[in-house]
């Protein structure tokens, strides 16, 4: 999973879980948001990647709207890659 170890994603998914019920649905897009930019600032952009692959997989619309904010918050070059990249 291109070296990225899986029980660090699962602990940044649980998470976001965990704030989900604490903040509420917005809170827990921000968060993930955040983390995710963090990660490309961090030059770990398989990470985010992974990331994103990972909510895409467990549910869509959170992922859609993960996708919405992080539009304007990355470069265009840096969107691209974790959305649309190849593996």
């Amino acid at each position: 999973m291109w070296g990225i170890n899986p029980i660090t994603v699962s602990k940044i998914i649980t998470g976001v879980g965990v704030s989900t019920l604490l903040l509420g649905r917005h809170g827990s897009v921000q968060q993930l948001s955040r983390k995710i930019k963090l990660y490309m600032s961090e030059q770990k952009a398989d990470a985010a990647k992974a990331i994103a692959r990972s909510i895409a997989n467990q549910d869509r619309s959170f992922y859609d709207k993960v996708k919405k904010e992080l539009k304007t918050e990355l470069s265009p070059e840096e969107y691209e890659y974790i959305f649309f990249g190849d593996s």
